[in-house]
């Protein structure tokens, strides 16, 4: 398993660029392991627009079950949950 640390990448997890980072971090690692770790800390602020352009863009393009096998995520706080699910709901609602 390949841990990233999300704050290397952006320590305000709001704009779609650094999602679009995020997920090509998550896919090269991908590539090169069978699990990616994401470790949230020390990232306190969050906007879907960031979740939808990484975790959410894999959700919709591989499915819910691609997630759930492929990414663990740590360290998350009650907010980034909260906009990660919301996220995740666009995304169902675009897949239809």
């Amino acid at each position: 398993m390949i841990t990233i640390r999300v704050q290397t990448i952006t320590k305000y997890a709001m704009f779609e660029q650094d999602g679009i980072r995020l997920r090509e971090a998550i896919c090269d690692a991908l590539q090169k392991e069978a699990e990616v770790q994401l470790d949230f800390e020390g990232v306190e602020f969050f906007t879907t627009m960031f979740f939808n352009a990484s975790i959410g863009w894999l959700f919709l393009s591989n499915g819910p079950l691609y997630i759930e096998e492929k990414i663990q995520i740590v360290n998350l706080t009650e907010l980034g949950e909260i906009t990660l699910k919301h996220s995740f709901e666009n995304a169902k609602k675009n897949k239809k």
